[in-house]
């Protein structure tokens, strides 16, 4: 990040550059707007810092002595990004499944995953179409069944990106045909 003369990091390009790295929601709105009352504080902190330290030097000799302390603190908002890698967008449902009661779709879906919340985040399915009766999610330590709407699994802390690849079991219903359906599950994240 660029510096001034004095040694300190430059507001606007602390706004800028966390703007750019945050994921296209809601709470995007809120950051920014939190970075610019931060970016507004420090830059006042630093004027009120640059003004009582620019009295002229004779004015000195007559004036008693004085001495100002500023402190300016930051807090990092947690959130978490993910990143679609992998996933499939449509399943093919064979006689042979029908019978079966169900269809496995092995490595169907991999994501990357950033978090910045010593908490974990929240990994979130939202069931969307029939065929399915049901689902089945697996893999890296999640395992969630879904046989309403929605569901999540609460993830732990890991420091830097974290893949997750996830499985499938899709539980059918009785009256399904063969054919090609769009893939069920939606997915979000949300910090803890």
């Amino acid at each position: 990040m660029a510096e001034n003369t004095h040694g300190l990091k430059k507001p606007g390009n602390v706004v800028a550059a966390a703007t750019r790295r945050l994921p296209g929601n809601v709470l995007e709105r809120e950051t920014r707007k939190g970075l610019r009352l931060r970016s507004m504080l420090l830059a006042a902190a630093v004027t009120a810092a640059l003004s009582l330290s620019s009295v002229p030097q004779h004015d000195l000799a007559y004036a008693g002595s004085a001495s100002t302390r500023v402190e300016v603190s930051a807090r990092v908002m947690a959130r978490s990004q993910m990143k679609v890698l992998h996933q499939v967008s449509q399943v093919k449902i064979t006689q042979t499944d029908i019978k079966r009661g169900y269809i496995d779709v092995a490595s169907a879906s991999r994501f990357e995953i950033h978090s910045n919340n010593p908490q974990g985040y929240i990994l979130m399915f939202h069931r969307l179409t029939n065929p399915f009766k049901a689902v089945h999610a697996k893999g890296n330590g999640t395992d969630v069944y879904l046989d309403g709407g929605e569901g999540f699994v609460q993830r732990a802390y890991v420091r830097g990106p974290e893949v997750l690849e996830l499985s499938y079991r899709l539980v059918l219903t009785h009256d399904v045909k063969p054919g090609i359906y769009a893939w069920p599950i939606n997915f979000s994240i949300q910090s803890s």
